[in-house]
This record gives structure tokens, C-alpha cells and sequence, in this order.
């Protein structure tokens, strides 16, 4: 009976059957669709507040590591001049040796004598001599330093040597105040990065003292440092019924697509034998050109593959060509 059954799946019977069973998931995953839809509706309070949790979640993270990052900087700052500082040295120079080390590179490292004197810097000045004291935040707690134009998150401690104290002041940028196109602006920032990676509207204030969005539609939470106390706020537009639905029916509409050029290329291999029969060269050429042509089409129809991928190889600002209604709309797709 097995074997009966197998059978008549040899040679290119095969390829119907598979393109038979991808037309039967495309008629299921529509009416999953439609139920994942339906469900999503009936249950949006809870959905919502799933999902306003995990940005939340995800964003403090985000924040965390590059905090936590900042700090281990500081830690082998601190290691290392507890090296360099010795009661024999009667110059900075390793200091300045050692703070300039590429490993610092984006970092902005200010040491300061037990007087708060500055003795030894690299790269721009974050935190200048009198600026030092009085403390904008305890020792060793992570902050938002405001400059004229960028912001940085920022920490000043200590490391002792015998009796004296010396201050360390560490800084990385965290967001320009103002977008600089120009060889020598990076373009720096928090926000945009969250923007980017969350795909919706995202505003981080990096001031202790911001209250909460009173809008309804906005979600509001504080930035905490290691020690739990507030620097900043964020506030991002919480998800929206509408955008759910409508990426549900995008993420359906793009496994249809791919079903559907996956089917049209197994068609074309199970007629690839009564195509080798045929006698006449032109009309075989004239099947296969309008067979290619039909694949092509759906494939520019679909927008497969900048659609399904993210990179720079889906990106039109690399390459396009206008030619054909626009059907070569990225670098990869000039190879489909």
C-alpha cells in the first residue's frame, strides 16, 4: 500500500505534489491569519501591556550595557594607575601614557591631584577643572554630563594612593545635540539608535529633574543608574492596535509571496522533462523566456528579496536603476 502510494510520487510528480501541498499552506495560513488577527483584538489590553513591558525591559537593558561598559573602563583606569602612581614617580607622563591607549579611544578621561587640579587628559576635555567640584552626582554613580554640544554619560571617582586621593572623571558621548554632517561628526546617538531598533517614537531626556508624558498616548519610564537613583526619562508612543494588525498581515503577506515563488519554481521543474521533449528550439526558447519573465515578475511584484532581508545588500541608496519600472530596486536584486 506504501509503496503503491510513493510511486505515484516519482520522477516530476513530485514537484505537483510539493507545489499541491504548498497551495493547501497558503489556503491554512489565511485563515491562521485571520484567527491570530481576531485574537489579537478580543485581547489587545493584555497584548498591550505585554508589549509596552518588553520595550521597557529591552530599552533598560540597552541603557545598561552601555553603562556597565563605562564602567569597566573605569575599573581599568583605575587599575592601571594604581600602577603608574607610584610614590617613586616624579612625573605624569605614564599617566598620560596610559589614558591615551587607542582602548580609550572613545572615551573622554580626565584625572585630577588630590587639590582637583587637572594633570592629565586625552582627546576633548568632558569634565573641566571647575567643574569638578561641587559634585553633580555622588562618586562612582553614573550620570548625564550636558556640554554645549553633545551629551555624555559620565562618572567621577576615586582611587587612593598611600594617603592622598586622586579623582577620575570618565565620559563617553551619548547624544549630539546637534546633527553636524562633516568629516568629523559621528553622529552620536541614544535615541535614534532605540528609534531604529524599536520602530517607533522614542524620546530620551537626559535630565533627573524631567517628569513623566502627561499625553495618554505615551509611555513614560525613568532612567536609573547602578546605585538606582534617577538621571533621565524615556518616553516612547505606546503600540497601536492598528500597526499590530497591519504588521500580522505583512509578516502573512510575506510568507505567501515566498510560498508562491517557491511553488512557480517547482512547477518549473516538474515540466522540465515534457520541456526537454519538445522539438522546436524557438518555442522551447520562447516557453523558458516567458517562464523566467513570470518569475521575474513575481519576484519584483513580491519584493523579494529586500522584503526579507536588512543590510546593506537590500539598501537603494547603494544601488538602484530606474530601468523597468524600477524592477533592480537594490544591490542583491540586480543578481535576481
Amino acid at each position: 500500500m506504501f509503496k503503491k502510494i510513493t510511486e505515484k510520487f516519482k520522477g516530476d510528480r513530485k514537484y505537483f505534489s510539493i507545489v499541491f501541498f504548498i497551495l493547501i499552506i497558503l489556503g491554512v495560513s489565511g485563515i491562521v491569519t485571520e484567527s491570530v488577527i481576531n485574537r489579537t483584538k478580543e485581547n489587545w489590553e493584555n497584548i498591550l501591556i505585554d508589549k509596552i513591558s518588553r520595550i521597557q525591559e529591552s530599552i533598560k537593558n540597552d541603557f545598561e550595557s552601555k553603562q556597565n561598559d563605562l564602567v569597566n573602563k573605569l575599573n581599568l583606569v583605575r587599575q592601571d594607575l594604581r600602577k603608574s602612581l607610584t610614590p617613586e614617580s616624579e612625573s605624569y607622563k605614564e599617566i598620560v601614557k596610559l589614558i591615551n591607549d587607542e582602548v580609550f579611544d572613545n572615551y573622554s578621561i580626565e584625572i585630577f591631584a588630590p587639590n582637583g587640579k587637572l594633570i592629565a587628559w586625552n582627546h576633548i576635555i568632558a569634565v573641566e577643572q571647575d567643574e569638578l567640584f561641587p559634585l553633580s552626582f555622588p562618586l562612582g554613580e553614573a550620570y548625564f554630563l550636558s556640554k554645549d554640544l553633545l551629551n555624555y554619560l559620565s562618572i567621577i571617582d576615586t582611587t587612593h594612593l598611600e594617603s592622598d586621593i586622586f579623582y577620575i572623571a570618565i565620559s563617553t558621548p551619548i547624544e549630539e545635540k546637534f546633527r553636524i554632517n562633516n568629516q568629523y561628526s559621528k553622529n552620536i546617538s541614544f535615541q535614534k539608535e532605540l528609534i531604529t531598533k524599536y520602530q517607533t517614537d522614542i524620546t530620551v531626556d537626559y535630565s533627573p529633574y524631567t517628569e513623566k508624558s502627561k499625553d495618554g498616548r505615551r509611555f513614560s519610564f525613568e532612567l536609573i543608574n547602578s546605585k538606582e537613583n534617577k538621571i533621565g526619562m524615556v518616553s516612547f508612543q505606546k503600540p497601536l492596535l492598528n500597526n499590530s494588525i497591519n504588521q500580522l498581515k505583512e509578516t502573512a503577506t510575506k510568507i505567501q509571496s515566498l510560498l508562491v515563488v517557491i511553488a512557480l519554481l517547482f512547477v518549473g521543474f516538474g515540466l522540465n522533462t515534457d520541456f526537454k521533449k519538445l522539438d522546436s528550439y524557438l518555442f522551447r526558447l520562447i516557453l523558458l523566456l516567458v517562464y523566467l519573465t513570470a518569475l521575474r515578475a513575481l519576484i519584483f511584484v513580491f519584493g523579494f528579496p529586500s522584503n526579507f532581508i536588512n543590510g546593506p545588500l537590500t539598501d537603494p541608496s547603494y544601488f538602484s536603476s530606474p530601468f523597468g519600472w524600477g524592477i533592480v530596486k537594490s544591490p542583491i536584486e540586480f543578481f535576481t
